[in-house]
């Protein structure tokens, strides 16, 4: 069982080799991570179903393989102080009703601002406000919207 666990983990370390060519850490990381967790459980599962050693290196690899695609995916996303940043700027916002800006390009080359564009009371007479997120990621912008409500004294996303 020990030899079958290290197949996923070179199998990470491979996959997480072909990301580098243009990934963030986060990408490498995420690659890796979902590659090891992917063909041990993938080995885990078909070794079970099948009750054979066969099924078990054909769970592995393609536990490793959808596990690295995942991984890579989150990993791709933002990072905690690209969301840290991005939470003070919303919080400038609300209070000052301007855009505010955020930027860690020191880090990873992302940034962004956003604006409050609504205000309002919901139903349950909270207010809620809707901003609009510029976010700039590897040069791309994408644009998105989102409404909160003061809950329990926090602004809490709804959507």
């Amino acid at each position: 069982m020990k030899k079958m666990l290290l197949v996923p983990m070179a199998a990470g370390l491979m996959l997480s080799g072909c990301s580098m060519h243009e990934g963030s850490q986060n990408e490498v990381g995420g690659t890796a991570i979902g590659a090891i967790g992917g063909g041990t459980l993938g080995g885990l599962i078909g070794g079970t179903a099948t009750n054979s050693t066969a099924g078990a290196v054909a769970g592995i690899g393609i536990g490793a393989i959808l596990g690295s695609i995942i991984g890579n995916r989150v990993g791709a996303s933002m990072d905690r102080a690209d969301q840290a940043a991005m939470q003070r700027a919303s919080n400038q916002s609300i209070s000052n009703n301007q855009r505010a800006s955020w930027d860690n390009t020191q880090d990873n080359g992302h940034s962004g601002w956003v604006e409050t564009i609504d205000r309002y009371r919901d139903d349950y007479n909270r207010p809620c406000v809707v901003q609009r997120h510029h976010i700039y990621v590897k040069g791309r912008e994408r644009v998105v919207d989102q409404t909160m409500c003061r809950i329990n004294g926090r602004w809490t996303p709804l959507d």
